[in-house]
């Protein structure tokens, strides 16, 4: 969600602040009164915290860092802001305040817990007086992750090659399905995040070294869309990601005796409500637009962030309320199978994104 919401916000604003030009002489639009913009992205769990809170804007309104030095169209850009006062309050009185530990990224105490019953809403006031509100956000019901499965495929997908130019190609790798279901005879509303964890090691001066990194996976919001029979509470073969099987998509140097040792999939299920599958299912649409004339545009997205400081403060994003699933899965390779078993083991998402340690393992390792 973080680079999608604020992708959509520069197609926003630079469509209000485009270049026109004629057959005879060029027309640069100046409007007096930009709207303002602020940005939330605001995610709270059934889980201990501490619950992130992240407000950004554009440069055109907000000051920071990213705008310095620049002017016109290229001052169009998202910058942090900060020194903004961010709680959250449930209907029976309690109020959870948010620190500002680094710009923009506002934190709560790991008290705040979301309880089954009580609805919440998310306050903030800028450090320019603005006030901006949520609507009321109720825990949702539970899903379960019924099974998951890798099986061995190959995938098109378009290549660079090293002179620039573009082909499609087949690529090996492991399609992760899941079923996942409700409770009751509801559908399950959901929204899936994994990341693909390398360990590897290195043989360094006659020993080991021990290495992992998150690699990068493609930036998409993965919800369920399929369509569900009468009754049914059941989603079925669920696309959960894709793993490559190329060398070059492990990005390490073979040359210096690095070698894979495991890849682990970290797997966050969040289930959701009505109003915040709609959003998610809005970014989806954007995403997977094809710039037609009647796609949808940024201003459609269904934010529940309002002004309370009058008409031209526009607000998107979403604060979510939401169940959350945490796993992890050792892949077991077995190129002679079509199936990869998936071992779980302890939950490693708390680990940091890359990390080396010198001749004896860290704790978390796996074999």
């Amino acid at each position: 969600m973080k680079r999608t919401t604020i992708y959509i916000i520069y197609i926003y604003l630079i469509m209000h602040q485009a270049v026109f030009t004629s057959c005879r002489e060029i027309y640069r639009h100046e409007p007096r009164n930009p709207e303002e913009v602020i940005v939330v992205e605001g995610l709270l769990t059934d889980k201990p915290g501490p619950h992130l809170i992240k407000l950004t804007g554009t440069g055109l309104i907000w000051e920071g860092e990213a705008a310095e030095n620049l002017s016109g169209l290229n001052a169009i850009g998202p910058t942090y802001i900060r020194g903004a006062s961010i709680t959250v309050s449930d209907d029976t009185g309690n109020r959870f305040e948010f620190s500002e530990e680094s710009p923009g990224h506002y934190y709560s105490t790991p008290d705040l817990i979301a309880v089954e019953g009580r609805s919440y809403r998310l306050h903030i006031i800028t450090a320019n007086g603005h006030d901006y509100e949520s609507a009321e956000q109720n825990l949702p019901g539970r899903v379960s992750l019924d099974t998951i499965l890798a099986r061995k495929t190959e995938k098109e997908r378009l290549m660079q090659s090293h002179q620039g130019t573009y082909s499609v190609r087949m690529i090996p790798g492991l399609d992760v399905i899941a079923d996942i279901s409700g409770t009751g005879i509801e559908k399950p509303l959901f929204r899936l995040v994994t990341q693909d964890l390398l360990l590897y090691t290195q043989t360094f001066a006659n020993h080991q070294n021990f290495l992992w990194k998150k690699l990068y996976m493609p930036d998409n919001i993965n919800i369920n869309m399929e369509t569900f029979g009468q009754g049914s509470a059941t989603v079925k073969d669920h696309e959960v990601t894709f793993m490559s099987m190329r060398k070059e998509d492990l990005h390490i140097d073979w040359e210096d005796d690095f070698r894979p040792h495991r890849r682990v999939l970290l797997f966050r299920m969040y289930s959701l409500n009505e109003e915040s599958w709609n959003f998610y299912s809005a970014i989806h649409e954007q995403i997977h637009s094809e710039g037609r004339l009647f796609d949808p545009m940024a201003k459609q997205l269904p934010s529940n962030i309002y002004s309370l400081s009058g008409k031209g403060k526009l607000a998107l994003g979403h604060f979510e309320v939401s169940r959350v699933t945490r796993k992890s899965w050792v892949v077991v390779e077995t190129p002679w199978q079509e199936f990869y078993p998936l071992r779980e083991t302890d939950d490693l998402h708390h680990i940091p994104d890359f990390g080396k340690t010198f001749i004896e393992p860290p704790d978390f390792w796996v074999d």
